[in-house]
């Protein structure tokens, strides 16, 4: 039997698994009226927000953009290179960069506050920042696949949305590690409504 957390580290699970996040449902649930059926030219998501450990970072950040190409560069945990030039070919009609949509300065304030009224850790100050490079690995890709994915159904337009957001979080294991994340990533998704809200 293969390793599931090997797999999810391979170039090949990631092409396999975000097509189908991201595809239309096939029917509706029963009991539910016509009218609560998604429109199949749309993300079936409101907004969306990934998660990543960045293991040289001792803080966490929300990644502002996503890179197009590069990711040949890098063997995965399956010892698997991207070909040449993939980037070009799979995404041939999207820039080499695409940006989210959020605005990210006001999500970090919101964030920031967020997490200072409820967390619970004596005050303890907890490092939130914005990045402009996810790596040009796995987290990356998996990014710019769904920015990609936005800017296709918006028919390939600058200014269409791209409520997309990449979390990296520090590589601790421990359990306050674990609790902290948990509350800071809650903080960020209530972060992100409300800027969401407000734009609006």
């Amino acid at each position: 039997m293969s390793d599931p957390h090997k797999n999810s580290l391979a170039w090949r699970s990631v092409m396999d698994v975000l097509p189908r996040i991201y595809a239309p449902p096939t029917q509706i649930p029963i009991g539910d009226p016509p009218s609560s059926a998604r429109d199949p030219a749309k993300p079936p998501f409101d907004m969306v927000v990934h998660m990543g450990i960045a293991t040289r970072r001792d803080y966490f950040s929300i990644e502002t953009l996503g890179h197009r190409d590069g990711y040949e560069l890098y063997e995965d945990v399956n010892h698997e290179r991207l070909p040449e030039g993939f980037g070009r070919a799979h995404w041939l009609d999207c820039p080499e960069i695409l940006h989210t949509t959020f605005d990210t300065d006001d999500v970090l304030r919101r964030w920031k506050l967020n997490l200072l009224a409820d967390h619970t850790s004596d005050g303890e100050d907890i490092d939130l920042r914005l990045s402009d490079d996810a790596g040009h690995f796995l987290c990356d890709f998996i990014y710019f696949s769904s920015l990609s994915t936005y800017y296709r159904l918006n028919r390939r337009r600058e200014d269409g949305e791209r409520p997309v957001l990449f979390l990296h979080i520090p590589a601790k294991a421990e359990e306050d590690d674990i609790l902290k994340g948990r509350e800071t990533a809650v903080a960020l998704i209530r972060a992100m409504v409300e800027s969401r809200k407000e734009a609006k």
